[in-house]
This record gives structure tokens, C-alpha cells and sequence, in this order.
């Protein structure tokens, strides 16, 4: 084991070491992690009286909220399982520790150690919420504590499952039969629970709540499991929590016997699944889309762009790719959205607004604002080489991402709007607030590239992210409230916020179009 120990220090030697061959790196983890520190210490010790969650009047919510997260969550690791494995290993990995004189139960040691600290830092955002469990559920600072350990149980057991079921089902149509016929069984059972409950209450919203919060839905393994443990721990009830904790390890050391005990080999079907990944992520990066897809599932169409001139083709371009695509400007993470939005407006009027569904879409647009498809271009020559001002060159590149936010907003909210009886006023603001958001977006990832260039770490890459992102919110946060209380209209409020938002954002692709003139730092 001691070589797994000298490979996680080396790591982080090296890591640190980075920080210190360049200087303004270091200077800006040391102002993120300040950052982040001082944030999650307000929020942990924000003022506020803590009352057991068995006395909030929201109960029912939370435990719905935690079994949609959840499931969410088990659905896109069973269904990784059926097809590509586990997420253990990098090619990194597979070239050295696999090689290496080291038993593979010491090497599976490792990649859950550095799964659970994956979970750790992708739970990290969960301790934010503090002001707001406080509010609507009555959560204090342990219970904010037991929600991080119960998501980051759920995606260690989670990732170990991929693992195994993917052990059990490759190359094996039959088996992954069996495995499907498995989860129709429990989702059978979870929509036979939600029916019968439904069919008491005669109200969808009740019938949801109380399904969630059914003590048949604990006894559903790995789903209702993690969410009793995680409730309990919140409720005060340790004895219900530690039953459920043992049942759960009790499952991972099952799942983990097996893998090293089952007649194939975890060593190949890791390899096939981390030689799978780091292939799709390569392609990613050098622009190659149609290297990241099944090439079965791709038919040959029209080719060339066929639109645009000068700068305005890099649009045209992304928009061809979203097409192939095949969703245009629908992908799968905005169809969910629009689903979920208008059956929540269909399903529970009297309890929510078009703001707050609104609200709680910026929400995830922000945690999901991942750079969009002009960051590719920064490795290719191309970008470089048109003879067009850089600052219309950045606006077109990274057009798109804006282009997807409107067109979303149309399909989202105005279904809503009309469902929810909202004034069209608010209806066209909350849309227009979501352009500006997606706009301050595109520059914030601009900003991020001109400042960083090619950083190796992406965690850092990440944290920067959503600091920058928060301070570049913030005046368009103050005009917006600002404005709406002087006009006493929410949707002036959200003119306003839009208004500033492409403000900001068209200032820094001003300030940051000297960007392309570098492309010895972007392209590797």
C-alpha cells in the first residue's frame, strides 16, 4: 500500500509545485480558496435559529427533492454501467497502476478513495446552501453536514454499481436484459406506490410528497436507503440512520466482493471503458464531434456550412453542429428542464410561479455553464487566421450558447407563463433576464480563458469559475432590485438585470479580444 501512498503524495508534490512555477496561478488559488472559506464559513454560521427537521412544515418537499436527486443520480450511473463502466481510472492510471507490481484489491482501494474525493468536491456546492435549507426546511448546520455525507455516499455506491454491472453485462445482450428487467421491477413498484397514494388523495402534489416520503420507498435499495440515512441523520434519529449506513456498506463490500471475485477480469473492462473516455474527451478537445459519438449512429448528410461570411461562420458552424446533433437547440439537459417545468405548472399552480420556476433554472444554468463549442476553436488555426477583427470574431463564436438560452426560454416559459396565468410582461422579461444570464455566461468563460490560458487543474478552473461568476453577477443583481422597487414592477426589475448582464459582457469580449491574438498558449 505504500506505493499508493508515494503515488498520491508525488501527485500532490507535483501539483504544488505548479502553483509555484507560475506565480499568478498561485496567486489566484490563493484568492479562490479565501474565497470559498470565507463563503462557507457565512454560510454555516449565518444567524439563525435551527429547529429539528421533524418540525418543519416542509418535510415531505425535502424528501421528494432528495429521491428525484437521487434517482436522477442512479438512473445516469446504471445506465453508464450498460454501457461504457465505471469512472474509476484514467488512461493515466491504466499505463502505470495496472502495470505495477500492486494487488488489484489495493488498486480498487484506490479508485474508490479518489472517487470519494471526486464526490467530496462535487458535493462541495451542497454546503452553500445553508441560508436556504434554513428558510424553507428548517435545516441547520448538522443537518447541511448529514445532506454532503448522504450525497457523497450516494456517488461512491453509485459509481462502484456502474462498475459491477458493467462487470456483469458486457458483451452480454442477455444479461443486461436481466439487469433492465431488475429496474422495471422497482420502478413498477415505485409508480404502483405513487398510484395508490394518488388514488387516496385525488391531488398529483399531495400523492407526490407523500410517495417520496412513504416508509415502503425507504426499503427501495441504494435509492430509498441513502435517502432514509441522510433524512434520519437530519431528523435526530441516529439508531434509523446507523441501520440504514449498515445496510449500505454492508452492500458496497457485497458489490466489491464480487468484482474481485467474478471470472472476468476488472482490469479490462476498466481499460476498455477509460480508453473509451479519454478517446471521447480527446476528440472533444480538437474539435472532432464526430469522433465522440457511436460511429454507427451517424449517417452522412449535406455537407459544408452553407451560411455566413467572415466572422459570422463560426455561428452558422455551431449551429450545423447542434443540428447534427440532433437536437437543434433542444438537448437532452433543456428537454428535462422544459418537462419538468410545465408539468410542475400543470400539477402545482397554487404552489409555485413563473419567477420561481425561473429562479430555479438560473440556478442550474449557472452551476451547468459549462463552456460551449467556441472554446474548441481556441485549439484549431483556423480562428487565428480570418482576416476579421477579434472582437467580432469572439461575439460570433460564442453567439450560440445565447442563441440556445433564447430559444429555450421561449419553449420553458411561455408554456408556463400561459399555464401559470402570468402577466406577458413577466412572461418577456424572465426571458429576456435568461439571455442576459446566458450572455454574462459566454463572458465569464472568455474572462476564465484569458486568465488562466491552458491551467492543467480543473478544479481550480471550476472554483474560478463560479468566483468570477458571482462577482459579475452582482451589478446586474443591484440594478435589477434597485429598479424594481423604484418602479414597483418585477419585470422592470428584470429588464434591468438583463440590460446590465449583456452590458458587462460586452465589455469584457472588448477587453478580452486580445485573446486571439495568443495562439501559442491555446493550442497544444
Amino acid at each position: 500500500m505504500s506505493s499508493i501512498f508515494y503515488l498520491w503524495k508525488t501527485t500532490f508534490k507535483n501539483r504544488l509545485l505548479d502553483l509555484k512555477n507560475h506565480p499568478s496561478h498561485l496567486v489566484v488559488t490563493i484568492l479562490v480558496v479565501l474565497f470559498f472559506g470565507f463563503a462557507l464559513v457565512t454560510t454555516v454560521f449565518t444567524p439563525g435559529e435551527d429547529m429539528p427537521l421533524s418540525q418543519g412544515q416542509n418535510l415531505p418537499l425535502l424528501g421528494a427533492i432528495l429521491i428525484g436527486l437521487f434517482l436522477f443520480l442512479l438512473v445516469t450511473q446504471i445506465q453508464k454501467g450498460l454501457s461504457s463502466g465505471g469512472s474509476f481510472f484514467t488512461m493515466a492510471d491504466v499505463n502505470l497502476l495496472f502495470l505495477a507490481p500492486v494487488s488489484p484489491r489495493k488498486i480498487l482501494a484506490y479508485g474508490l478513495a479518489k472517487q470519494v474525493g471526486m464526490s467530496l468536491l462535487l458535493g462541495f456546492f451542497i454546503l452553500f446552501q445553508g441560508t436556504t435549507l434554513r428558510s424553507f426546511f428548517g435545516v441547520g448546520t448538522p443537518g447541511l453536514i448529514a445532506l454532503f455525507a448522504g450525497y457523497c455516499l450516494f456517488l461512491v455506491v453509485g459509481e462502484i454499481l456502474a462498475l459491477a454491472i458493467y462487470s456483469y453485462t458486457r458483451g452480454e445482450d442477455k444479461r443486461r436484459r436481466v439487469v433492465r428487467a431488475v429496474l422495471y421491477c422497482f420502478g413498477f413498484l415505485m409508480a404502483a406506490l405513487f398510484l395508490t397514494t394518488l388514488f387516496k388523495t385525488q391531488n398529483f402534489y399531495e400523492a407526490l410528497l407523500s410517495t417520496a416520503d412513504s416508509n415502503l420507498m425507504e426499503y427501495i435499495p441504494v435509492l430509498g436507503w441513502t435517502k432514509a440515512f441522510t433524512m434520519g441523520l437530519i431528523a435526530g434519529n441516529f439508531l434509523k440512520a446507523l441501520v440504514f449506513l449498515v445496510l449500505l456498506i454492508a452492500l458496497i463490500g457485497l458489490i466489491i466482493l464480487y468484482i474481485c471475485r467474478s471470472e472476468s477480469d476488472y482490469y479490462e473492462d476498466v481499460l476498455q471503458s477509460a480508453e473509451k473516455t479519454y478517446t471521447t474527451k480527446a476528440a472533444a478537445k480538437d474539435g472532432r464531434i464526430s469522433d465522440t459519438k457511436d460511429a454507427s449512429k451517424i449517417s452522412r448528410k449535406k455537407t459544408g456550412i452553407g451560411h455566413g461570411h467572415g466572422a459570422s461562420v463560426f455561428f452558422f458552424k455551431h449551429l450545423l453542429e447542434n443540428r447534427r446533433s440532433g437536437y437543434l437547440f433542444l438537448n437532452q439537459f433543456t428537454l428535462i428542464c422544459t418537462v419538468v417545468a410545465i408539468l410542475a405548472s400543470l400539477l402545482a399552480k397554487e404552489h409555485i410561479s413563473l419567477v420561481l420556476i425561473f429562479g430555479m433554472l438560473c440556478y442550474l444554468q449557472v452551476l451547468t455553464g459549462a463552456m460551449g463549442r467556441w472554446v474548441k476553436e481556441l485549439t484549431l488555426p483556423y480562428i487565428y487566421m480570418i482576416p476579421q477583427n477579434p472582437f467580432k470574431k469572439l461575439v460570433f463564436a460564442s453567439l450560440e450558447s445565447v442563441v440556445d438560452s433564447f430559444v429555450s426560454g421561449l419553449i420553458i416559459f411561455i408554456p408556463c407563463g400561459l399555464i401559470l396565468g402570468a402577466p406577458a410582461a413577466e412572461i418577456i422579461a424572465v426571458i429576456a433576464a435568461r439571455v442576459g444570464l446566458a450572455t454574462l455566461l459566454s463572458a465569464g468563460n472568455i474572462l476564465i480563458e484569458r486568465i488562466l490560458g491552458n491551467m492543467q487543474s480543473k478544479v481550480l478552473v471550476v472554483m474560478l469559475y463560479y468566483l468570477i461568476l458571482v462577482i459579475l453577477l452582482i451589478p446586474g443583481v443591484i440594478a435589477g432590485v434597485a429598479v424594481g422597487l423604484i418602479a414597483g414592477s418585477l419585470a422592470a426589475g428584470l429588464f434591468a438585470d438583463c440590460a446590465v448582464n449583456v452590458l458587462v459582457a460586452l465589455i469584457i469580449l472588448a477587453l478580452c479580444r486580445n485573446l486571439l491574438h495568443t495562439m501559442e498558449m491555446n493550442i497544444q
